[in-house]
């Protein structure tokens, strides 16, 4: 089996976080990784706004929840002490796509580093709320940009589950 696909085989979405912070080594492979991910016809259209202070990340969790009705105790990127908004510009038809696949790669680099990594859609799912595209101005995010997904970034607090896959069905013609 190759590297590749052992690291693809061997990952797990993390939903507790510890306290540490990545280091800046860390964090500079992860965005590295999303950088060099495919884009549509290589437009490489996204932002990664990286949020890392805890009164950012506290601010962020009031207003995303707080737009979706949410409980106000909860978090919905797990507590991990490193969120990474990926946006691009919602002229771009491949937007979405473009932004999964730099995702991808960040959370397949993370696990190959040792960080443990979740994909977050609470931004996105609350993106039609006016406060929450004003705030993510103010963390960076360009306007006319969509944040398409995020990643939660950091070192789980509990042993990470093993779960199965599902069967697929494949159809060859």
């Amino acid at each position: 089996m190759s590297a590749v696909l052992e690291n693809i085989l061997t990952r797990r979405s993390c939903r507790s976080y510890g306290e540490k912070q990545l280091s800046e080594e860390q964090l500079e492979l992860i965005l590295k990784a999303g950088l060099w991910a495919p884009s549509g016809m290589n437009r490489q259209p996204w932002q990664f706004t990286v949020i890392q202070s805890p009164e950012n990340l506290a601010l962020l969790n009031r207003t995303v929840l707080g737009a979706a009705g949410g409980p106000a105790r909860a978090s919905f990127f797990y507590g991990a002490p490193t969120l990474v908004a990926v946006s691009a510009p919602v002229s771009i038809s491949t937007a979405y796509a473009d932004c999964a696949l730099a995702l991808g790669n960040m959370m397949l680099e993370a696990h190959e580093i040792g960080v443990d990594s979740c994909w977050i859609n609470g931004v996105t799912g609350a993106w039609e709320k006016e406060e929450v595209q004003v705030l993510m101005q103010k963390l960076g995010v360009p306007e006319g940009h969509k944040v398409w997904g995020c990643a939660a970034l950091g070192f789980a607090d509990t042993p990470l589950k093993d779960v199965p896959r599902k069967k697929i069905t494949v159809l060859r013609r």
